[in-house]
């Protein structure tokens, strides 16, 4: 992860900010493992809420041809909760 970040600014710069985002089943870091800061966690709880949601968005966005309107898109993506910043705030430990 640590590595990822270093290629992330060396390539964006100072002008963005990253959020280090593992999937793991735990959110204890391990003596051998090196914490990065900031970092946030997709535990299996978590995973299972997002694999939900995102099934439950794709039956919606399936449905009276919303995926052509961008309105409803944009409704259902708040709605599931599956912006950028919601995937953080609701799916990460």
């Amino acid at each position: 992860m640590a590595g990822s970040i270093r290629w992330f600014k060396d390539e964006y710069g100072d002008n963005y900010d990253c959020i280090p985002v593992i999937v793991h089943k735990s959110n204890i870091v391990d003596k051998a493992a090196t914490a990065i800061d900031n970092m946030k966690i997709i535990n299996e709880k978590k995973l299972e809420e997002l694999k939900n949601k995102l099934n439950d968005f794709a039956i919606a966005i399936s449905q009276n041809i919303n995926w052509k309107d961008e309105e409803k898109i944009d409704l259902l993506l708040k709605q599931y909760a599956l912006r950028g910043c919601d995937i953080c705030n609701q799916y990460t430990v």
